[in-house]
C-alpha cells in the first residue's frame, strides 16, 4: 500500500508541472485574512489580540511556508535534514528553499513541488515540520486528521486550525494567556516549556507593532 501511495505522489509530480496554488504576496494586509481570523475567534470563543503577532512570529504572514527542524544534539535528525535539503534542491526552485544546519524553510508554489514534499515526508517520517500561516505542527495535523496540502493551500483552514489549537491551550492552561501561548508552541506539558520564552517573543512583536502604529 505504501508503494502505491509513493507511485501516485510521483505521478502527481509529473502530471502537474505548472499549476500554481500559492498566493503571490504576503497576506498580512489582506481583508480576507482579517475576516478569517475574526470568524475563527468568534467560532472558538476567543478574543486574543495576539493572533496577528503569533502569526507574525510563526510564519511572517507567509501562507506557503513549511518549516522542517531538528536539534543540534540529534545526529540522526541532523543527517536527515541534510539529506532532505539535497532532495528538495532537486525538486524545488532555488528561490523556494532555504537550508540551514538544523532547519529548512520550503516555499512551494506549484502542485508538483507540493507533491515532491509530501512524497518525501511519507518516505522520511522522522522529520518534524510545521505548515502555513499558523505553522501547524505535524503532530496536530495527524491528531486532527488533516493533511499538509490542505493546510498549505487553504490559508483560511490553516488560520482556523491554529486558533482552534490556541483555544485548546487556553482551556488546558485555565485561561492563562502566557501559558496558553507557550502551549501553542510547546504543547500542554508545562515541564517541556523550557528556557525559551515564546510568549515574550510574541509580546515583543505586538509591542513593536503598536509603537509603529503610534508613530504613524
Amino acid at each position: 500500500m505504501k508503494t502505491n501511495i509513493n507511485i501516485l505522489l510521483l505521478l502527481g509530480i509529473l502530471l502537474l508541472p505548472g499549476l500554481s496554488f500559492a498566493e503571490p504576496v504576503s497576506l498580512k494586509d489582506s481583508s480576507e485574512m482579517k475576516s478569517a481570523i475574526k470568524y475563527s475567534l468568534q467560532k472558538y470563543k476567543l478574543s486574543s489580540d495576539l493572533i496577528y503577532d503569533l502569526m507574525k512570529h510563526e510564519s511572517n504572514h507567509t501562507p506557503n511556508v513549511i518549516s522542517i527542524f531538528g536539534y543540534p544534539h540529534d545526529k540522526h535528525v541532523k543527517n536527515n535534514i541534510k539529506d532532505a535539503c539535497s532532495f528538495f534542491k532537486k525538486h524545488l526552485l532555488e528561490k523556494n528553499i532555504s537550508c540551514k544546519k538544523n532547519w529548512i524553510h520550503l516555499f512551494p508554489e506549484t502542485y508538483n513541488e507540493l507533491a515532491a514534499i509530501e512524497y518525501y515526508f511519507k518516505k522520511e517520517d522522522s522529520l518534524n515540520y510545521d505548515v502555513g500561516l499558523m505553522q501547524i505542527n505535524k503532530a496536530n495535523i495527524k491528531s486532527l486528521n488533516l493533511s499538509l496540502s490542505s493546510l498549505l493551500i487553504d490559508y483560511k483552514l490553516n488560520i482556523d486550525t491554529g486558533i482552534k489549537i490556541l483555544g485548546q491551550c487556553y482551556r488546558a492552561m485555565n485561561n492563562n494567556t502566557k501559558k496558553a501561548v507557550e502551549c501553542y508552541n510547546k504543547g500542554t506539558n508545562e515541564n517541556k516549556f523550557g528556557k525559551y520564552n515564546y510568549y515574550a517573543a510574541v509580546v515583543n512583536i505586538k509591542r513593536n507593532r503598536l509603537e509603529l502604529l503610534d508613530n504613524n
